[in-house]
């Protein structure tokens, strides 16, 4: 469902982060068993990525800045492995610190017109001003009025609402069953 909504709604964007950004890739590679069995797998091929996992997690706090608009973010990885870009992708934020270590690496890649992109940073979206930017890009191309004023985000009542919108819209058994591989006791 989702290739088919990107092929057919130009006004959509699709954001994934971490395991999400390693399936927008054409290839994950676990040679190593480290998250499966099944040694490679294919990705959703949207983006020209290939995923290598390694036994050694990647686990810090970063600070970064996206790289279009120039706005900062913070947040931390969590991930096993590296993915490599083809040429043809754009990185989407400059990480400028790792835990207390300054740096100057890229992070995520992206479509060249900005509706598919990923990152491994955990967090972005809980600052204000990347998230507002972000969301009122998204408004802009369907006619709608920016979002002006800062509005106070409550991450329990909106993880509340976004888990609703999940189990109202994905079959849960199903996901247990074949996807978790959790039996119902």
């Amino acid at each position: 469902k989702i290739l088919t909504l990107m092929r057919q709604d130009t006004s959509c964007v699709l954001i994934c982060i971490c395991g999400g950004f390693q399936m927008l890739g054409k290839e994950i590679l676990d040679l190593k068993w480290v998250e499966s069995s099944s040694g490679k797998v294919e990705g959703l091929g949207l983006l020209p990525l290939k995923t290598t996992f390694s036994a050694r997690k990647k686990l810090s706090q970063v600070e970064a800045k996206d790289i279009r608009t120039g706005l900062y973010v913070f947040g931390y990885e969590i991930h096993h492995g590296k993915t490599e870009q083809k040429s043809s992708c754009k990185a989407v934020f400059k990480i400028l610190k790792r835990g207390n270590k300054l740096i100057n690496e890229t992070d995520g890649a992206q479509r060249a017109d900005g509706r598919i992109w990923g990152t491994y940073i955990h967090g972005i979206f809980d600052s204000d001003e990347f998230r507002r930017d972000f969301l009122n890009r998204i408004r802009a191309k369907k006619g709608w009025e920016p979002i002006a004023s800062k509005v106070q985000l409550d991450n329990d009542r909106e993880f509340d609402k976004l888990a609703r919108i999940v189990r109202e819209n994905i079959d849960m058994d199903y996901l247990y069953r074949n996807v978790l591989k959790i039996k119902k006791v």
